[in-house]
């Protein structure tokens, strides 16, 4: 099904009734945890590694659709980029 809106309609004898139904689209699911891979990479001075972070609902079940961010704690010591490598 799809949300929007429809007209349900009972007959019965050459009677009829009418209903009208409004269908909303759930709201999304909030992200619960956002899973991090490789979770801890060990790497040499100028080499570089690419992450994935997949969001989680909280079964753990992945959330699509979402926009990630990335952060560093030290720009020194490693440099982060939302476009990849």
């Amino acid at each position: 099904m799809a949300a929007g809106a429809a007209t349900i309609t009972a007959t019965c004898e050459k009677m009829s009734g009418a209903a009208a139904a409004t269908v909303a689209a759930p709201a999304p699911l909030p992200v619960a945890s956002v899973s991090v891979s490789p979770a801890a990479p060990s790497l040499t001075v100028g080499a570089t590694v690419q992450l994935a972070a997949t969001p989680l609902d909280a079964s753990g079940t992945p959330l699509s659709g979402r926009v990630v961010t990335w952060a560093t704690s030290s720009a020194a010591v490693a440099t982060v980029s939302g476009s990849g490598l």
